[in-house]
Parts: C-alpha cells; sequence; structure tokens
C-alpha cells in the first residue's frame, strides 16, 4: 500500500509540474503574440528571405550549416541571459511598477510582459538553433529541407537580435519619458513655491 502511495505522489507530481511548464510556455506565446506575430513578423521574413537564398549554397559548402550555427549561437546565447537578467534589475522600483501598471486598452499583459516576451522568444530560437543543430551534426543530417529548417532557425534567432534590441530601446524610450515627467513635476513643484 505504501509503494501505490508513493506511485501516485510521483505521478501527481510529475503531472504537476508539466502543468506548471505548460502553463508558463503557453502565457508567454500568448503575450508574445502566438503564430499571428511569428508570421507577421518582419524578422521572420527576413530570416525566410536569407534562408532561401543561402540554404542552397550552405548546403554546397564545405561548412555544413550546423557547424556555423554551433559556432556562433552558444555564444550569443550567453551573451543574451546576461542581457535578460540586466533588463530584469532596469530602473528604478518605481518605473518597473509602472511598467507593469502600463497594459493596451486597460487588459491583458504589461509592456513589461511585452519585452520579457521579445526575451524569451529570443533566448527560445537560440535554444532550438543550438539543439537542432547539435541533433542534425550528430546524425549527419544535411538534406535541403533539414537544413532550410535550420538555416532558418539560425537566421531567425540572429534576426531577433534586432527585435529584443529594439524592446530594449522602447524601454529606455519609456525610462527617459518617465525620468523627464518626474522633472518636469518637480520643478514645477519647486516654481509654484
Amino acid at each position: 500500500m505504501h509503494m501505490t502511495e508513493n506511485k501516485e505522489n510521483i505521478f501527481d507530481g510529475l503531472r504537476g509540474a508539466y502543468r506548471s511548464v505548460g502553463k508558463i510556455w503557453k502565457t508567454y506565446w500568448n503575450v508574445y503574440g502566438g503564430f499571428s506575430a511569428l508570421l507577421c513578423s518582419p524578422y521572420f521574413h527576413f530570416a525566410l528571405l536569407v534562408s532561401v537564398v543561402t540554404c542552397p549554397v550552405l548546403k554546397c559548402a564545405e561548412i555544413k550549416w550546423y557547424d556555423l550555427s554551433l559556432s556562433i549561437l552558444p555564444n550569443v546565447l550567453g551573451f543574451t541571459v546576461g542581457a535578460y537578467a540586466i533588463l530584469l534589475a532596469f530602473g528604478e522600483t518605481a518605473f518597473r511598477s509602472l511598467l507593469m501598471d502600463v497594459r493596451k486598452s486597460g487588459e491583458g499583459p504589461s509592456a513589461f510582459m511585452f519585452v520579457s516576451a521579445a526575451f524569451v522568444h529570443f533566448i527560445f530560437l537560440q535554444v532550438l538553433g543550438v539543439i537542432y543543430a547539435i541533433i542534425c551534426k550528430i546524425y549527419s543530417i544535411n538534406f535541403i529541407l533539414i537544413s532550410f529548417i535550420g538555416v532558418l532557425i539560425f537566421i531567425y534567432s540572429l534576426s531577433s537580435i534586432m527585435a529584443a534590441t529594439m524592446q530594449i530601446f522602447r524601454l529606455t524610450e519609456w525610462y527617459e519619458m518617465k525620468v523627464q515627467k518626474d522633472k518636469d513635476k518637480n520643478s514645477g513643484s519647486h516654481s509654484a513655491n
């Protein structure tokens, strides 16, 4: 009887863990904008175009696409995780609170969640690119369709650098507006005295 309870506890724990992981992935995907955001992304379109143009060349080249991915993406991934940690600590508490309160039409995710989702998407693409390249390299898979998908993930993860960068730029723009508003508020209260 004790053994059956342990198995049930383990299965309940596993079920809970997978539900929790599924829930956080669903939250990320919804905040990011889902497939419509992906398919309408200029960064994805750029990656698609570059992949169509370069994939046939990379197929015939001495260097394999997965070697290129594995020589670049792990370094970018390490830098990105560090940048994401800095982003989470960016600004004063009042500014972070303001970002968390700013919502489009009063509902849905905050501006802070949108910026965070952009970074999560960027990191996800890099991890996906590394894992996909490792699998293809291990099994020496270099078929044209498999190569195209690998090149697309690789280029999209690199083009997403600009998407994440523009989110940081937007964040700094908001921060500057808040600082200016605080200055104006403070100078207005001093001139009133």
